[in-house]
């Protein structure tokens, strides 16, 4: 998502048909997309909360206790985190409120830009992206991407939202993206040395780049086998080839021999 650090408002006597936003330096033709809106329906200590958002900056603001952080959570387990990533539960159920059976988070992704550029499939999904995310008292858990309608289901399958957040961008459980509570106070009190380096190897995605080029090595060690034995292989075939005609060749020599 985009994050804005401009945040000089313009003056009041700007040229209203100035190429830039009044107030933010993004140009309108800009290929942009942002959380739209987060519904939280019986999840955690919120029966229903909607939060509308606009494309720049958010504040989430209120006393202790009244589940400003739940926003955060709800946003990044809608997205496909699993509990172990908001290190808060155990299990998802655990995030079920009390107000009924199960929990509902519906997010909408808008995007947006000149011609659709930059944007996941806009032809078939359009500007606006619902993700809602269905989580049972035992545990169970569904996906529905939906168009901005709210009617047309486009998929339930989990793969094809990864594939919309890969293309877009966002990483429910890259610790710079979205920080959570318990991360951010044992990042700033942690003075660790090796947790540092941690935190920094999660946000910069530097473990699965070492596990792919792992495996990208383990696959090259495959392939140089497979190839050493087809070489073998290829010389037997030859080597056979060559026995076989030479044998060819003696048994024509004593057929004229005994002719």
């Amino acid at each position: 998502m985009d994050l804005l650090e401009d945040f000089d408002a313009a003056s009041e006597d700007d040229d209203e048909d100035d190429e830039l936003t009044p107030k933010f330096g993004i140009k309108r033709d800009q290929d942009y997309q942002y959380f739209k809106q987060i519904v939280l329906d019986n999840f955690m200590c919120h029966n229903r909360l909607t939060v509308d958002l606009n494309p720049h900056m958010n504040f989430v603001y209120g006393p202790n206790g009244s589940g400003k952080s739940v926003v955060l959570i709800g946003l990044s387990v809608g997205l496909g985190n699993s509990s172990r990533d908001t290190q808060l539960a155990k299990q998802l159920l655990k995030y079920v409120g009390s107000f009924r059976n199960k929990a509902v988070i519906t997010i909408t992704i808008h995007q947006s830009g000149e011609r659709f550029k930059g944007c996941f499939d806009a032809g078939y999904f359009g500007q606006d992206i619902i993700v809602e995310r269905t989580i049972t008292k035992c545990g169970g858990s569904s996906y529905k991407l939906m168009k901005g309608d709210r009617k047309t289901v486009l998929s339930i399958k989990k793969e094809v939202l990864v594939s919309i957040l890969q293309f877009l961008g966002i990483q429910p459980d890259n610790p710079v993206q979205f920080m959570q509570q318990t991360v951010s106070k044992t990042f700033l009190h942690a003075g660790n040395p090796e947790e540092y380096y941690e935190f920094f190897a999660k946000a910069t995605r530097l473990h699965e780049y070492q596990n792919e080029l792992k495996q990208l090595q383990e696959t090259q060690r495959a392939l140089q086998i497979l190839r050493t034995r087809s070489e073998k292989q290829h010389k037997m075939v030859k080597d056979g080839e060559y026995d076989a005609a030479k044998q060819v060749c003696q048994a024509q020599k004593r057929g004229r021999e005994f002719d």
